[in-house]
């Protein structure tokens, strides 16, 4: 460099040559968190609430600390102070891996302190409830189906009940999802960012159709609708089915996801092949599936104990 350069250089603002970490020393973690959700634009809205909840409980426990200062010991003490369930850890867990991920791409942290925390162990799923044809005709029997908002519930029943959509990929389907013409269901927001069909059996097209007739939202880009016309959320869905159990008196907890298991184990005593099930169910992998043929091998055992024990009365 020559001294005219070189003279030039001390004229310039110190912050010109400041690291590009060093511009990031005091950034506290909802600052950054704001800024990695700006990055993970592309993510379904549910996966950035997963990111959201992680990193604001490690900042509700360390309030005002800069995100470089956090250290293992501060997420340690994160885990050991929540009584969350063990499927809940690792959600937590996978949250704060991605964000401090980011944190050291964008040179926030020099060490990752997620490197020194172990994954969680997910415990195994529970087996939803069986459910029988008589409960679905109860719940059905329950939507008020004089009303739109009745048309809807019969819809989101039926779907959930002959799909494999999982509550999210339920709420973010638009009427473009559906081919009418080829009776397929299109789910484009999946979890993970994966992509899937399912097939539109005719009572499930039926009530879709009756229901898109009926309610006042036209125009409404999404399918299922609240009451004020915006879209119904995850949430929404799970009091929904909480209110038709209390109405039909069904003696069974009823939730989204273990519909989509009994679909999962429907595919099972159809004798689909585990990798053919794992496309219909949307599964990146047979591992998820696998859990199905399990829960069903068990049931049939159990129905074979009972059809051939001589204690049966029989």
């Amino acid at each position: 460099m020559n001294r005219a350069n070189a003279n030039n250089r001390h004229l310039e603002p110190p912050s010109v040559f400041m690291d590009v970490a060093g511009a990031q020393d005091e950034m506290d973690l909802p600052s950054a968190l704001r800024s990695f959700l700006l990055s993970q634009w592309e993510k379904a809205p549910r996966t950035q609430d997963v990111y959201r909840e992680a990193v604001m409980a490690l900042a509700r426990l360390q309030p005002g600390t800069a995100v470089k200062r956090i250290r293992p010991e501060d997420i340690n003490a994160l885990f050991a102070a929540m009584p969350w369930a063990p499927a809940t850890r690792l959600v937590r867990w996978k949250g704060l891996r991605a964000f401090f991920d980011w944190c050291e791409r964008e040179r926030i942290v020099r060490r990752n302190p997620m490197a020194a925390i172990a994954r969680p162990h997910a415990a195994p799923p529970r087996q939803p409830p069986l459910y029988t044809e008589a409960d679905f005709s109860a719940l059905l029997q329950a939507c008020r189906t004089y009303m739109w908002v009745g048309m809807r519930d019969a819809a989101i029943l039926w779907t959930l009940w002959t799909t494999p959509a999982r509550v999210g990929e339920l709420c973010a389907l638009t009427t473009e999802d559906i081919d009418w013409r080829e009776a397929l269901l299109h789910f484009r927001r999946a979890k993970g960012g994966n992509q899937y069909r399912a097939v539109l059996f005719p009572p499930c097209l039926e009530a879709l159709d009756r229901y898109l007739r009926h309610r006042p939202h036209r125009q409404a880009a999404r399918v299922f609708l609240a009451i004020n016309g915006q879209p119904m959320t995850p949430h929404g869905v799970r009091l929904l089915l909480r209110r038709l159990a209390d109405r039909s008196r069904l003696a069974k907890p009823l939730y989204p996801h273990a519909l989509r298991h009994r679909f999962g184990m429907e595919t099972v005593r159809w004798g689909l092949a585990t990798d053919v099930a794992a496309k219909a169910m949307g599964h990146r992998t047979t591992k998820a599936t696998e859990i199905y043929r399990g829960w069903v091998t068990e049931e049939i055992a159990l129905d074979e104990v009972r059809r051939r024990s001589p204690q049966n009365g029989r």
